[in-house]
């Protein structure tokens, strides 16, 4: 499978993205993810997986999955809009396909349905890898939580109050980051 690599902007483009969204109507608020959470012992999450890679048994797609779900989730914005459901925020979000930057950033929230269960997915794919892998029982507890929280269909998630759904963002944000310490810990050190 060939590798597409994601090309997730720097934090000064990240910063300069936030003040172009706070120009557009409907958009009440974006938070960017804070630096320790971008970070593992001093250094970035991304690079630490990418060279966790090197060692780590995992298939090319789900490398790529790991990257393009669970890291990018960890780097995402949370971006609060004022829609009251997605029929006029699927509107809102066809004006912006023309601007690819600002259109996947907007996509990248952490708060999507989608991106949500994307790292779920992961998970509940990598389980299957659990007992040669030995994650620990604390991934399995998070994605537990987030399940209770938000139903598997996330019928419940749409009904939530947003303080709630931020609660679900942060646990959903805490176990992508938990998988990739995992796999930088049990992959960076390994010799080819």
């Amino acid at each position: 499978m060939e590798k597409k690599e994601i090309k997730f902007p720097t934090p000064s483009k990240m910063d300069d993205l936030v003040l172009e969204f706070k120009k557009l109507s409907h958009i009440k608020h974006v938070a960017l993810p804070e630096k320790d959470e971008l970070m593992y012992e001093n250094r970035p999450i991304r690079e630490q997986v990418e060279k966790a890679f090197l060692n780590a048994p995992l298939s090319e797609q789900t490398k790529l999955w790991l990257e393009n779900s669970v890291v990018k989730y960890i780097e995402s914005p949370i971006i609060l809009d004022d829609f009251e459901d997605d029929g006029p925020r699927d509107k809102f979000e066809k004006t912006l396909e023309g601007k690819k930057e600002i259109y996947d950033f907007y996509k990248s929230n952490r708060l999507r349905r989608t991106n949500i269960s994307n790292v779920i997915r992961f998970f509940k794919e990598l389980k299957l890898f659990e007992e040669k892998f030995k994650f620990s029982p604390d991934l399995a507890k998070t994605l537990d939580e987030i399940y209770f929280m938000v139903s598997i269909k996330f019928e419940a998630y749409e009904k939530m109050e947003i303080k709630d759904k931020l609660e679900v963002t942060r646990k959903v944000a805490k176990l992508a980051r938990e998988i990739c310490v995992d796999i930088i810990q049990k992959f960076s050190q390994v010799s080819l």
